[in-house]
């Protein structure tokens, strides 16, 4: 597993130095961060570095402490690699138009090492915001008389990267933006998720001389008071990558690094999770996303229409129930959504030459037949039963290992996934 890990290590630096301008981020919640040292930082960037992540979008709302705790992110970036790029992305659904505070924020931060520019700029982006104008005519204005000129006059001109995504296309057409961040990563109904919309925002982009950041996520479940939907999301992370290969967007932001409220994180779980969201998350680790991700990652630098494969593993993902199970004991209703879900266990295998893949969950067990590249199978769920999965090649066993339980039914509703990875 080491020299697996040192290998996608390898060809990620590689990548790096030679496509810097092609950046792949992750969307990082200070929000979570609440009991985070420098030390939570520094591993969460090597984490990062170790899958070519290249930065963090620093999404803050307006605690001061939450500035304090991305104080400490620079602090740790600066230690660990000069590389590893930060910004602030503005969560105006918190942050109410306030422009001293965005001002503030930016001024303080833009002379860190390891700030993100983008164009000779200070790059700024935000979560929502498209309806705050700052008590000017229009969103343009506001933001441009209230913050960008500020900014520029005092000698920290902006590049800035808002998520308006309820604007569409419009968003780019707004004269303040210097480019788009779209959130649209999740299918809302029983369909797959498709590229229409990045193929539309990057045209839109290049004619307009503006930059195009394309969301990636691997999931989406969220089961709080205030929110309580899944999106479809069971081949998502494959679909979303190879979508993404295909486009080939200006920048690709992975959401999230650390969004445990709605568990598309990838990143290590730590800090302070959501109120409400512990039942759904805690022993749902999601590293093997992370890693899953790597080949895609390198491939988008590269500009490959397919994933670079350079090592060999076994990754598998499904819920702990099957959609029809009920709840014993929750005082929220099933998730909307849920239903768009398949009962079934996914496993993805890369491979550098043939090897059969054998997956059994209780009475079912099947082999298929893996060729070099990428392989997607899948199996259905049954429940009490453990998902078991061995990959051997000429006779002799390469990997071999065992899941968590599927049960028929738990106290709350959970359509979270178990992630899992077998390295050989």
């Amino acid at each position: 597993m080491k020299l697996v890990l040192f290998l996608v290590l390898l060809f990620s630096a590689l990548i790096n130095l030679t496509n810097a301008d092609k950046m792949v981020v992750a969307h990082f919640i200070v929000g979570n961060t609440y009991p985070y040292t420098v030390s939570n930082w520094e591993e969460d960037i090597q984490d990062a570095i170790a899958v070519g992540i290249d930065g963090f979008a620093l999404n803050m709302g307006s605690d001061a402490w939450q500035v304090e705790r991305i104080e400490d992110a620079y602090d740790a970036a600066a230690s660990v690699s000069s590389d590893f790029k930060l910004f602030i992305s503005f969560d105006m659904s918190i942050i109410s138009a306030d422009a001293d505070f965005i001002e503030g924020v930016v001024r303080r931060f833009a002379d860190k090492p390891n700030q993100l520019y983008y164009d000779g700029k200070v790059f700024v982006s935000t979560f929502a915001g498209e309806t705050d104008t700052f008590g000017y005519s229009d969103v343009s204005t506001g933001w441009d008389s209230a913050v960008k000129e500020p900014l520029a006059s005092a000698g920290y001109p902006i590049y800035f990267v808002p998520s308006w995504t309820s604007l569409g296309q419009g968003a780019l057409e707004e004269s303040v933006a210097d480019g788009f961040l779209s959130w649209n990563a999740w299918p809302t109904t029983d369909a797959d998720m498709n590229d229409n919309d990045d193929i539309g925002y990057q045209n839109l982009a290049n004619s307009l001389g503006k930059l195009y950041v394309a969301p990636v996520s691997p999931w989406f479940y969220t089961h709080l008071s205030y929110k309580n939907w899944a999106y479809k999301s069971d081949w998502l992370i494959i679909d979303r990558w190879n979508e993404m290969l295909s486009v080939q967007p200006d920048m690709i932001e992975v959401l999230t690094w650390n969004d445990y409220g709605e568990s598309h994180y990838i990143g290590n779980i730590q800090g302070a999770l959501p109120a409400g969201s512990e039942g759904y998350v805690d022993g749902f680790d999601h590293t093997a996303w992370r890693y899953l991700m790597s080949p895609y990652i390198s491939a988008y630098k590269l500009g490959l229409s397919e994933p670079y494969i350079n090592f060999e593993s076994l990754f598998y993902w499904y819920r702990p129930t099957p959609k029809s199970a009920t709840a014993t004991a929750d005082s929220l209703s099933y998730p909307s959504g849920g239903d768009y879900m398949e009962d079934e266990i996914f496993v993805l295998v890369y491979l550098l030459q043939s090897a059969e893949v054998t997956v059994t969950c209780g009475s079912t067990t099947q082999t298929f037949s893996g060729v070099p590249g990428v392989n997607q199978f899948t199996i259905p769920m049954e429940t009490n039963a453990s998902p078991s999965f061995t990959v051997a090649r000429q006779g002799g066993t390469l990997a071999s290992g065992t899941g968590p339980e599927i049960v028929d039914s738990l106290s709350i509703y959970n359509f979270n996934a178990y992630t899992g990875v077998l390295y050989f």
